[in-house]
């Protein structure tokens, strides 16, 4: 209940907020939404992804849509709309704004991406030209005007070359937990290109967000994908927090339990 109070305060608090921070405040309101919406797991998502989740969405874009017409209306009516500069390009609406661009377009390419091998090529090509383009805004000379573009062209490509790093963490640190949920015992695990496309992964990397989704979302929330036990007796597990368990459900393809080279 104390969540849910917070995030409909803070559907509104922007309104309140003087003219030089209200860029700022909206645009990591805006970043708030796009984050709840991508990580269902934070509010309680139905099997239709809408449930109560989605009615505290619905809620949330309602009072902000409100909050952005009363304010418009006061601003005007004032005489002070476009009337405040924010304090910094790096403190306006281009910084949040560029990381949600970066949230959405790393979740649109791992949908599209799912299965892709080698999966350290795809990784490459995703952070090698989000690196190249940061790179080559970064030494381009600040122009009056185009300071806050600037900002939004660097926070998105810096923004999804630390998203990729993040998912080929992600892919080492699932690795490491199978191994030690394995204790010695043969397994092995499984990667995906969708629900129903489970593979035996070949490399680390095959762990990774980017490249093995299952429903739409990462397979470690949706998918039993270690296999643990003797070939004719395997188990299949799926991550629970930071623990396995058993999923006697589990449907689709197996592997034979080895070692993950």
């Amino acid at each position: 209940m104390g969540l849910l109070l917070l995030l409909l305060l803070a559907s509104v608090a922007p309104a309140f907020l003087t003219g030089r921070w209200i860029g700022l405040g909206y645009g990591l309101l805006f970043l708030l939404l796009g984050l709840l919406a991508l990580q269902q797991h934070v509010l309680p998502f139905g099997e239709d992804r809408w449930g109560l989740g989605g009615m505290v969405l619905a809620v949330m874009g309602l009072l902000t849509g409100l909050g952005i017409a009363a304010r418009t209306i006061w601003d005007v009516g004032h005489d002070r709309f476009f009337a405040s500069r924010p304090p910094s390009p790096w403190l306006s609406w281009a910084m949040p704004t560029g990381a949600l661009v970066a949230v959405l377009a790393f979740h649109w390419l791992a949908n599209r991406l799912a299965g892709a091998t080698p999966a350290w090529l795809v990784h490459l090509g995703v952070a090698g030209p989000a690196m190249g383009v940061a790179a080559l805004v970064g030494l381009m000379p600040v122009r009056a005007g185009l300071g806050q573009t600037r900002v939004l062209l660097l926070a998105s490509c810096l923004g999804l070359t630390l998203l990729v790093v993040h998912a080929g963490a992600r892919a080492i640190i699932y690795a490491n937990l199978a191994s030690t949920e394995a204790d010695g015992a043969p397994y092995c695990l499984l990667t995906f290109a969708g629900r129903e496309h489970p593979r035996l992964a070949t490399q680390v990397l095959e762990l990774s967000p980017l490249v093995s989704r299952s429903g739409g979302r990462s397979f470690a929330e949706d998918a039993a994908w270690l296999v643990v036990g003797e070939p004719r007796d395997p188990r299949r597990l799926r991550l629970r927090g930071s623990a396995f368990q058993e999923d006697r459900n589990a449907r689709g393809a197996s592997c034979v339990p080895a070692p993950l080279p």
